[in-house]
Parts: structure tokens; sequence; C-alpha cells
């Protein structure tokens, strides 16, 4: 969900200049919001979704955009496609229960020219809300792994702070549709702090200026 955080929103642009990138790949679309979004933006969006349900809903409320290709599948499979592109991964299906991550990052394996993008991450930061299930945590310790077999080069930066969008601003327009789906979505994401402040990795395949980006290098690795 990044669309409703313009920081993230803000990187994730800054970083598609700074690399020459055209192409977004999502997982995890959801109810299309950010495939809408960032529409605007790039030349293509890549997204797919596991519930036939949200899917549905997706592509209808994208379907009048060319440029938005919606797949139901279930993300390790819908990556493989993208192994040698140049884009910006933004993997965000991951859910209590369903921990798709690690098979992600083996789709990726080895490709040296992406960007990536984690949502729902812990990061050091206080009050960042991060992905839990039980005794698993989304954090670095649990995905190095896998991250360093996509590129063992990987610079990895973490966001500080989100601005997000309120439902007043949605309502008069922040390049998504104002309908139910996204006011609930809204409602959700600022129903607590933590769901409010997300934590977000950026794997990078250059080093970058921090200030520039709005982002902090991770000072273990």
């Amino acid at each position: 969900m990044c669309w409703l955080d313009r920081t993230c929103s803000a990187t994730i642009l800054k970083l598609r200049d700074r690399f020459g990138i055209e192409t977004l790949v999502e997982t995890g679309t959801a109810e299309g919001n950010s495939a809408i979004f960032y529409s605007r933006h790039f030349k293509d969006v890549f997204s797919c979704e596991s519930d036939p349900g949200l899917f549905a809903l997706a592509r209808k409320r994208s379907r009048h955009l060319s440029n938005v290709h919606l797949y139901l599948r279930r993300s390790p499979v819908f990556l493989r496609s993208f192994k040698t592109w140049s884009a910006i991964f933004f993997l965000d299906a991951h859910s209590p229960g369903d921990w798709p991550i690690w098979e992600e990052l083996e789709a990726l394996e080895e490709n040296r020219r992406c960007v990536i993008v984690i949502h729902d991450f812990k990061v050091p930061v206080p009050g960042r809300g991060y992905l839990k299930d039980g005794h698993l945590e989304l954090c670095l310790d649990y995905i190095r792994e896998p991250l360093m077999g996509v590129n063992p080069g990987f610079h990895l930066y973490h966001n500080l702070a989100g601005d997000i969008v309120t439902l007043e601003e949605a309502e008069k327009g922040v390049g998504v549709p104002w309908d139910e789906h996204t006011r609930k979505v809204l409602e959700y994401a600022w129903s607590s702090p933590e769901k409010t402040q997300r934590g977000i990795l950026y794997a990078l395949p250059e080093a970058v200026d921090e200030g520039e980006l709005g982002v902090k290098a991770w000072t273990s690795v």
C-alpha cells in the first residue's frame, strides 16, 4: 500500500530516475490502488494477486489503464517471469500465515539490475510497524540469505518516517479512485500508530545519497 505514504512514493520516483527504470513490478495488488497510482509514473506496471475476489476488484478499477497489467497468480510464480528485468520490485504480498518473501527473492536470484522495496519491514526506527506472526518477524536476519542471493552487492537502506494521506485528502484526489475501497484502506491505516507508520527496506544496486532520497543506510549488514 505504498501509494498512501507520500514519502515512500517520492523515494520510489527518485529511485526510478536515479537508476533509469521504466517498470514497476508489484506483488500483492489488493484493491489496485498502488498499480493505479504508479501507472502515471512508469511506462508499465505489472502486479499479481492470489485472491480471486481482490483480483477481480482491482481489474475492474484499473480496466481503463492500458499500462497496468494484472495477474491472478501467487507471487513467486509471477516473479519468475521478471528474473532478468531492470525494474523496481515492490514486495507486499505477505500477510500473517502467508510468507512468500523467501520464495519471491529466490525467484529473482542473481538479478543484479533490480531495485527491491519490501513493505511492512522491521527497521531500526522506534514505532515503525512491521509484519510478525508468532515468533517470526519480517526482518533482515530472516531474509538476508535470499536477498543476498539476488545481489550480494546490494546497498541496504530503510525509511525514517512516513507522510500518510488522510481521508480528507484522498477524497479531494491523490491519484487513486475515491470509493468505499480506498476509504476502508485509509481507515485501517489510521486505526493505530503501528499501522500508520510502516517500516520499509530498500535494496539498491549502488550507493545513493541518503539525504536526497530521504532514507537511512543500514548500519549493520
